[in-house]
């Protein structure tokens, strides 16, 4: 499987989590198109949505930003 090396790092350091995650949906994506071959649609949709969702949480984990004023001084 291809994908951009670029996009599985945060800065300049490695995250494994990122990385996983990735390849993690990578797998769902291809065995989502598997069950949709063999016709089982609601599964493979809820499995694809469940699935992805681990690496967008995981993106937006690592691209959020901590506002100050959520913390007292």
């Amino acid at each position: 499987m291809a994908f951009d090396e670029f996009s599985l790092k945060r800065s300049d350091k490695e995250n494994v989590i990122v990385e996983k995650s990735f390849r993690f949906a990578l797998k769902i994506v291809l065995y989502c198109e598997s069950l949709e071959g063999n016709k089982k649609y609601v599964i493979s949709s809820q499995l694809l949505r469940s699935g992805t969702s681990i690496s967008a949480n995981v993106r937006e984990a690592q691209n959020a930003e901590i506002i100050p004023d959520l913390f007292p001084k």
